[in-house]
C-alpha cells in the first residue's frame, strides 16, 4: 500500500509545540563508516565502527566525541552497561572493553583471527561473540577467560553467524548469513536450551535474493524479532516455536531494527531510509530522513528518543521522527472530530480521506474488507490538533466494498468505500 498524507496546521501551533514537528536530525559527520551504536539511561553511548573509529555521547546522543582506538580492524557492535562498562567487538576476532567510560580500552580478545559480527552479555560478566565460520567464544568473567570454539549447530558446515541473543543463563539464539542452496539463498536461525553446548533449527527461510539476518532481537522469552537485509521481519510469541513474516520495505536494504517494547520498533538502512513500526512490527511507515547516506544501526532509548549511525553521519530524534508526507501547511484548527467521505468514491485505485482532530490525540486511520478484516493501517501515530488529507493507494486490493475507520482520542467512526477495477 502507499499511503501520503497532507497535515494542515496553524503556524502559532507549529511553533508553541516545536517538538511536535522534530524530525531526525544529523548531530555529527564521520569520516569512516560507523557500525554500531548503544546507549545507557538515555546518558552515556557509544557508536563504533571502521579502522577502530569510537565515538562517546554523555548527552543521549545529541552530541559526540572522538575517541579513537589503534586498529585497522573494524568494529561491528558495542554493549554498553553503565557510565564505565562497555565492551566492543569486530573484525579479525578483536574484542576490547573499558572500565572507565573509554578513557582506556583494553584488549581483551580471545585466541583466533575470526571476525566477530555480533555479542551479548547476559549480565556484566556472562557474554558470547559469534561471527565467521560458526566461530564463537565465550567469557564467564568479563573478558578475563574465554571458552572458544565453533557453534553446535545443525545445517551447512562453516556458515557465518551475525546475530546472538541471550534469553537467560540456558537459553539463547543465534541468526545465520545466507547460504546459497539449490539455487535459493537459506537462512538459519538456532536454539540452545542448554548454555549453548548444542543448538537446534527452529527456523529457516529462503529467498531469490540475498538475505541474511542483520538483527536478532528478544524482548522476552517468547515475543522475539529476527530481520533480513532483504526487509522481510519474521517475529515469534511462543519462543521460537512458531515464526510470523512481515515485510519492513522492498524498496531498500535493512540493517537494522530495535524494538523498545512489543509495540514500537524503528528500522533503518540503505540511502538513509528510516521507518516506525507501532503495532509490534505488522505495519511500518516511512520516516523523513535528513540523509541519502546509508544508515547501519539504531538504538532508542523510550519509545521516542534515539539514534542512527552510518556511512558518514549520526542523526538523531527526541520525538520518535516524522513520517513522509506530513508537511504544515495551513491554519485552521477545527473544533470538532469529524471523518468525511471519501473522494472520488467509487474509486480506482487512488482515493483522498479527509478528518479533523481539535487537538493533539493519538490517532488510528483503518482500512477492512468486507468481512471485517484490515487489509491496511494508513495512520497509527500521536498528531497534533488539525486538517489532515490522506492519500490512499489501493492497487494491491481486488474490487469491492471496503470501510475506514479513524479512531483519534474517543473518538471512532467508520465510512464506506468503493473500489472499482
Amino acid at each position: 500500500m502507499k499511503h501520503k498524507f497532507y497535515f494542515l496546521l496553524v503556524t502559532a501551533l507549529m511553533f508553541s509545540s516545536a517538538n511536535v514537528f522534530t524530525q531526525w536530525t544529523v548531530v555529527s559527520n564521520s569520516v569512516k563508516s560507523l557500525n554500531s551504536v548503544a546507549v545507557k539511561q538515555g546518558i552515556w553511548g557509544f557508536a563504533v565502527g571502521d579502522s577502530g573509529v569510537i565515538r562517546k555521547t554523555v548527552t543521549g546522543g545529541t552530541t559526540w566525541n572522538i575517541q579513537n582506538y589503534s586498529t585497522l580492524s573494524s568494529f561491528r557492535k558495542t554493549m554498553i552497561f553503565n557510565s564505565d562498562l562497555a565492551f566492543v567487538c569486530g573484525d579479525s576476532g578483536i574484542v576490547i572493553k573499558t572500565t572507565n567510560g573509554g578513557s582506556i580500552w583494553q584488549n581483551i580478545s580471545p585466541v583466533g583471527t575470526f571476525n566477530f559480527y555480533d555479542m551479548d552479555f547476559l549480565d556484566l560478566n556472562t557474554g558470547i561473540v559469534v561471527g565467521q565460520q560458526r566461530h564463537f567464544a565465550y567469557t564467564p568473567n568479563a573478558g578475563v577467560n574465554w571458552i572458544t570454539g565453533q557453534l553446535n549447530v545443525p545445517g551447512p558446515a562453516n556458515l557465518d553467524y551475525t546475530c546472538v541473543d541471550f534469553i537467560d543463563a540456558n537459553t539463547s539464539f543465534v541468526a545465520s548469513k545466507d547460504t546459497l542452496i539449490a539455487g535459493n539463498y537459506t537462512v538459519y536461525i538456532h536454539k540452545s536450551t542448554n548454555n549453548g553446548v548444542s543448538y537446534s533449527q527452529v527456523f529457516s527461510y529462503s529467498s531469490t535474493q540475498h538475505c541474511p539476518f542483520i538483527d536478532l532481537q528478544f524482548l522476552n522469552a517468547n515475543t522475539g524479532y529476527a530481520a533480513a537485509k532483504n526487509g522481510n521481519l519474521f517475529k515469534t510469541t511462543n519462543g521460537g516455536v512458531n515464526w510470523s513474516t512481515y515485510n519492513i520495505t522492498s524498496a531498500y536494504d535493512v540493517n537494522s531494527i530495535f524494538f523498545y517494547n512489543v509495540n514500537t520498533g524503528y528500522a533503518c538502512g540503505s540511502n538513509g531510509y528510516l521507518s516506525k513500526s507501532t503495532n509490534g512490527g505488522v505495519n511500518w511507515l516511512s520516516q523523513n530522513s535528513p540523509i541519502t547516506t546509508t544508515l547501519n544501526d539504531n538504538f532508542f532509548s523510550d519509545t521516542l528518543k534515539g539514534c542512527s549511525v552510518g556511512k558518514s553521519s549520526m542523526i538523531f530524534t527526541s520525538n520518535g521522527g516524522t513520517f513522509t508526507g506530513f508537511n504544515p501547511n495551513g491554519s485552521e484548527i477545527p473544533g470538532t472530530f469529524r471523518l468525511y467521505q471519501n473522494y472520488p468514491n467509487p474509486f480506482n485505485p487512488v482515493t483522498k480521506i479527509s478528518f479533523d482532530i481539535p487537538l493533539q490525540s493519538f490517532t488510528r486511520l483503518s482500512i477492512f474488507n468486507i468481512l471485517g478484516e484490515e487489509v491496511s493501517v494508513v495512520l497509527n501515530e500521536v498528531i497534533p490538533g488539525g486538517k489532515y488529507e490522506a492519500e490512499f493507494d489501493a492497487s494491491g486490493l481486488p474490487s469491492g466494498t471496503y470501510f475506514y475507520m479513524l479512531n483519534s482520542g474517543e473518538y471512532t467512526e467508520t465510512r464506506k468505500m468503493i473500489l472499482i477495477k
